[in-house]
């Protein structure tokens, strides 16, 4: 296991191109090994080769609102990615999914057919919706690389048949007030779609 994660780091770094300074770069591939080991392995026609990042555009937020004191469910609390100075937590999955765990088994139910990334912020008692995704987009993983910047790593599916999916991950910057977009090469999509987001529940609710 260790062999084949070390591979994946080194060809992760190969595969970065672009002509400028990458500030993310490291921080993406030792945050998401996990993700991108699970999608080499289980999504055929997936490759690590071309990932790269695409622009950085200024950028803040879509929109806030009041962050109400109502009762926070135990189970999909533990899904919060908290920031490493606990001020933030970011909640990537209640929007599409519910999880309950019963019996030892973790099941996710459908919420909405979209997704949303949402930023909290207990200490000012504000919300802010940090971006949206389509049916067709999926919201998996997200990682802080400091107190002041986070990560998403995703997938969407394209093609004028929806037959093709590519992978991606933006980095939002909240002390330069940037979004940075990282894409992967399109790949056939598979008609079995695999979870990355049972497995990501699975470890964090039952630590398999």
């Amino acid at each position: 296991m260790r062999n084949s994660t070390l591979v994946i780091l080194s060809t992760l770094l190969l595969s970065f191109s672009g002509g400028d300074p990458d500030l993310y770069k490291k921080q993406i591939v030792s945050h998401f090994t996990d993700w991108f080991a699970y999608n080499k392995k289980n999504k055929t026609g997936f490759s690590i080769s071309y990932f790269s990042k695409k622009k950085t555009e200024a950028y803040s937020y879509e929109f806030d609102f009041p962050l109400e004191n109502e009762e926070v469910d135990s189970v999909q609390s533990k899904m919060y990615y908290w920031s490493p100075d606990s001020s933030y937590y970011l909640d990537i999955y209640s929007y599409a999914y519910w999880f309950s765990v019963d019996s030892g088994r973790v099941y996710l139910s459908g919420q909405e057919p979209e997704c949303a990334v949402f930023l909290y912020s207990p200490w000012e008692k504000k919300g802010y919706r940090m971006t949206f995704g389509g049916s067709e987009s999926d919201f998996e993983d997200a990682a802080w690389f400091s107190k002041s910047c986070f990560a998403v790593a995703g997938s969407e599916i394209t093609g004028s048949n929806f037959d093709s999916v590519y992978n991606f991950v933006e980095v939002f910057d909240l002390g330069r007030n940037t979004k940075t977009w990282y894409e992967g090469a399109p790949y056939k999509r598979d008609k079995k779609r695999a979870s990355y987001v049972q497995q990501k529940a699975e470890k964090v609710l039952l630590g398999k």
